[in-house]
């Protein structure tokens, strides 16, 4: 399979994925990614994940230590 996925959404709706060491407020996610390989869990064969998942101007609480971060920006390639 191959697919391209794009998005862009509110950061808010990364909380669900985030766990229990921060949360994110304001800002905005673009992800652009683009995958190659099996459907199927259970197929072993070669895959790959490529591009980036970019977090803008958003809004950060360090939930175990209480820390307020503010107009924060990360790009992860």
């Amino acid at each position: 399979m191959h697919a391209h996925i794009k998005a862009n959404f509110p950061v808010e709706k990364m909380n669900e994925i985030s766990g229990n060491s921060f949360t994110l407020k304001k800002g905005n996610a673009i992800i652009d990614l683009s995958y190659i390989g099996p459907v199927n869990a259970n197929n072993l064969d070669n895959r790959s994940v490529d591009g980036y998942i970019e977090i803008q101007n958003a809004a950060l609480n360090y939930i175990p230590r209480n820390l307020q971060f503010d107009k924060c920006s990360a790009k992860l390639i």
